[in-house]
């Protein structure tokens, strides 16, 4: 219904609304309170998978609401009667209430991954009524699902991908009010993404770089104020993890996404933008004594030159990520991977070598029947 109506289901909506939510209480109650006498057994019952089911689809209505509020142009909202604000007014508060704590309460197995996609969307679509709420979900969510997910690399896939897609969610569309955490849930958020970024699945891996760059470019472009307090908490620990994920054999896949980090941590000291709590002579003496004590192998002369080089092409982006290749190539740990450092060059000359192929064929007459893909693929190549 919400996503054939959109918004003008509102007022049909609202009617059952409060009915809605306490049937949503009610069986996380029952399904709680089972769960506490029997254990995780309970999790199979026929009548605790009904109710659960019923939670899920409470949880996917009011989400796909929001959604179509959101996506509604002003004209469309004026003509259903209502407004964004009066959407977020009406709608979130007796929401988050007894799902927060429906989730934090609950055994692990028995939260539902939905309520991650829910505060994902709420933050996406409603970003400036959510971000007053974000310390309170980071409390009610944020740390319970952390305990579940970093003890290994694969339990509970669906709240590992929609946890990280919470978190992008908040970092895009409510970046400053990371900053109103208190710093215990700071310090857990920024753990969190370089747990991901070690993470074994690359799409975890890529997930937790991804925000974390995101996260230090829209922290730089702000102001002095704001970055200086974080960095200066932050810089070197965040240095040594990501050159520690660059320079071991089993997050190849991350390659550029981690150089491109360790580039804009050690192009903020080259810049001056640091001056306090990184500045650039601390900084190489730092990176200095962290590669020498990781690498023994490596000539104080190689470690030096590696140094120097990384600041001076802080700014310059291919030539950086050149250099990071060609020092890794020197590590021994990497003498047999060198390859993967290659394989964004390699994807795109094979795709160039594959679209030439394409033309050559294509310029002999009936070499090339008429519906083979390829001749979309000359069709594509024609636009360019």
């Amino acid at each position: 219904m919400a996503s054939a109506v959109g918004v003008a289901c509102q007022t049909q909506l609202a009617n059952i609304y409060a009915q809605m939510l306490q049937i949503y209480k009610v069986c996380s109650e029952f399904i709680s309170h089972g769960a506490a006498q029997q254990g995780g057994q309970v999790m199979g019952f026929a009548n605790v998978r009904l109710m659960r089911n019923v939670k899920r689809d409470t949880l996917r209505l009011v989400q796909t609401f929001f959604g179509q509020a959101a996506a509604t142009t002003p004209p469309q909202l004026a003509e259903a009667g209502i407004t964004v604000q009066q959407v977020a007014q009406r709608f979130i508060p007796p929401l988050l209430e007894p799902v927060l704590a429906d989730y934090k309460s609950n055994m692990p197995q028995a939260r539902d991954a939905e309520v991650l996609d829910l505060l994902a969307t709420l933050a996406t679509s409603l970003s400036g009524f959510i971000s007053q709420e974000v310390p309170k979900i980071f409390e009610m969510v944020f740390e319970c699902t952390c305990d579940m997910i970093k003890g290994d690399f694969q339990s509970y896939p669906d709240h590992r991908v929609k946890f990280y897609e919470l978190l992008k969610a908040i970092n895009t569309h409510c970046f400053e009010a990371l900053f109103q955490l208190p710093d215990a849930q700071l310090k857990l958020y920024v753990d969190s993404l370089i747990w991901a970024a070690k993470h074994e699945q690359p799409q975890v891996a890529d997930s937790g770089l991804n925000i974390l760059s995101d996260f230090l470019e829209r922290l730089l472009k702000g102001p002095p104020q704001m970055y200086q307090p974080f960095f200066g908490q932050y810089y070197f620990t965040l240095l040594q993890d990501i050159l520690s994920v660059l320079t071991d054999t089993f997050h190849k896949s991350g390659f550029k996404l981690q150089q491109q980090i360790l580039m804009q941590l050690i192009g903020a000291s080259e810049n001056g933008k640091l001056p306090e709590v990184a500045p650039k002579q601390r900084s190489m003496e730092f990176l200095f004594d962290l590669v020498g004590k990781s690498f023994p192998t490596l000539h104080r002369s190689q470690v030096e030159i590696f140094v120097l080089q990384s600041f001076n092409l802080a700014n310059r982006k291919d030539e950086f990520q050149a250099h990071i290749r060609d020092f890794l190539i020197q590590l021994r740990e990497w003498g047999s991977h060198e390859d993967a450092l290659y394989e964004d060059q390699r994807a795109e000359a094979l795709r160039l070598a594959q679209a030439s192929d394409a033309q050559m064929r294509m310029a002999v007459p009936g070499l090339v029947p008429q519906h083979d893909p390829s001749r979309a693929l000359e069709a594509d190549m024609d636009d360019i």
